[in-house]
């Protein structure tokens, strides 16, 4: 028989061992959930650079629509509308084409370079999307009345709850 050591020795190696393969696939298993995870946010980082990509081209669409009812009225509007038009069809198809990664570099260079004019197109951009959203949301489904004074608003929802807001 060995020493008591000696089985020490053993037990501590096996222990050792057993915690490496214990450590080996946590580490894979955690690798795995990391791709899984960079995956699922690529996947929706594409869909949602897709529908940039479509909102960007209707709206390309709307401003060649002006441009065709404003030609008759002022020529030179017309024109400016047009290239605008042209611009963000190029700019679509560039966001399109391109990678996140590369898109998010040119904003970062781009913040770097021109910092006021990147801070008032991200108000500018910020404003136009609220009103966007606030144009585009379903109605809450209350019922808004002037009240008396044209000082209080007499609201009403749906269920016909009456509340002063």
């Amino acid at each position: 028989m060995g020493s008591i050591g000696e089985q020490a020795r053993k037990v501590g190696g096996s222990i050792t061992d057993a915690a490496g393969s214990v450590a080996e696939k946590a580490k894979a298993a955690v690798g795995d959930v990391g791709e899984n995870l960079t995956g699922a946010a690529s996947k929706f980082a594409d869909s949602q650079k897709a529908s940039g990509t479509k909102i960007i081209q209707n709206v390309s669409e709307a401003a060649q629509a002006a441009a065709e009812k404003l030609e008759a009225q002022s020529p030179m509007m017309a024109g400016y509308v047009r290239d605008a038009s042209q611009q963000l069809d190029r700019f679509a198809d560039d966001f399109q084409n391109r990678s996140i990664g590369d898109l998010m570099q040119d904003v970062s260079n781009f913040a770097r370079r021109q910092p006021a004019i990147f801070i008032a197109g991200s108000v500018l951009a910020g404003f136009v999307l609220t009103r966007f959203l606030k144009s585009s949301s379903p109605e809450d489904g209350r019922q808004h009345f002037a009240g008396p004074s044209g000082s209080r608003r007499w609201d009403q929802d749906d269920r016909g709850d009456d509340y002063v807001g």
